[in-house]
């Protein structure tokens, strides 16, 4: 099992721009099924023919996507973060994988990031009324 998992660590940066494209189907789920329609076909047309949301879903869901996400650029790092914990809750919650839920750990590193991501937001200023 470690050589597995040591092995897909290794493959994890070629799987970025897949990851990607999962957690854009994961966001159209937000909002239409014309949008997940969009986003699927997005999908197969970069990736291959035989990937579907449930797909999508599942590799979101599992190491395989937790890897790739952490060699994601740091401005994706949020939006992956968030795509894969949806990503798991529907995993779980339809049975489409067999996955843990998104864990405390899941939420902290959530957390870290957009605490992270306001702390390079803020002006620099050394007087707290001017921001």
């Amino acid at each position: 099992m470690q050589h597995k998992i040591a092995r897909a660590r290794e493959a994890a940066p070629a799987d970025v721009s897949l990851v990607m494209s999962c957690a854009n189907v994961v966001l159209a789920l937000q909002e239409n099924e014309q949008a997940v329609l969009e986003a699927v076909e997005e999908l197969k047309q970069q990736h291959g023919r035989m990937w579907s949301w449930t797909t999508a879903v599942q590799l979101l869901s599992g190491r395989r996507g937790e890897f790739a996400s952490d060699c994601a650029p740091p401005e994706a790092q949020e939006r992956l973060l968030w795509c894969r914990m949806v990503a798991k809750m529907l995993a779980e919650s339809r049975r489409m994988a067999t996955v843990n839920p998104p864990s405390q750990e899941d939420f902290c590193r959530v957390r870290a990031l957009v605490n992270e991501m306001q702390q390079v937001a803020l002006p620099a200023s050394d007087n707290a009324s001017d921001v």
